[in-house]
């Protein structure tokens, strides 16, 4: 269930994301979404490196391919 959030970024956060989103044809919240979703893993790993996270990084590339771009 996506829940709605406001967030506050930078500007150059702000032009990087939608420069994004329009390049690859996705809303501003699908491509902050990707953004977060990949952001949590790798901070993850690096604050916690005894954490084992059930999904390797390119388990992550590989979803977000499919889901977002439709590649296999």
């Amino acid at each position: 269930m996506l829940k709605r959030c406001q967030i506050l970024l930078s500007e150059w956060q702000d032009e990087y994301i939608r420069d994004v989103a329009l390049r690859h044809d996705l809303s501003y919240s699908e491509t902050v979404r990707i953004f977060l979703s990949i952001g949590f893993v790798y901070v993850n790993r690096i604050c916690h490196p005894t954490y084992k996270s059930g999904i390797t990084g390119d388990q992550l590339l590989k979803m977000i391919n499919t889901a977002y771009f439709g590649l296999q």
